[in-house]
């Protein structure tokens, strides 16, 4: 069942789940959907750093407040949680 959850609050329990995530680049004006295995992530004061999928991974920095889904369901049909 897809869950959704911020950045500021993934931990070790989430390593290994499969995650959805919309990362927004306003330089190119450009909006990627990442569906990707959580391998790694790391906290600091200001903001949430996740290394996402295997072999070539994607390292993605997101605030605190970052909404993301874990569990996501195959046909997208949970991306209205992450669309404000």
């Amino acid at each position: 069942m897809p869950e959704t959850w911020d950045a500021g609050n993934l931990c070790a329990e989430h390593i290994g789940r499969t995650i959805r995530v919309l990362v927004v680049d306003d330089v190119l004006e450009i909006t990627t959907v990442i569906t990707a295995e959580l391998r790694q992530i790391d906290h600091n004061a200001a903001e949430t750093t996740l290394l996402l999928g295997t072999g070539a991974e994607k390292e993605v920095t997101l605030d605190h407040d970052y909404s993301m889904i874990l569990d996501p369901v195959a046909d997208y049909s949970d991306m209205h949680r992450l669309i404000p």
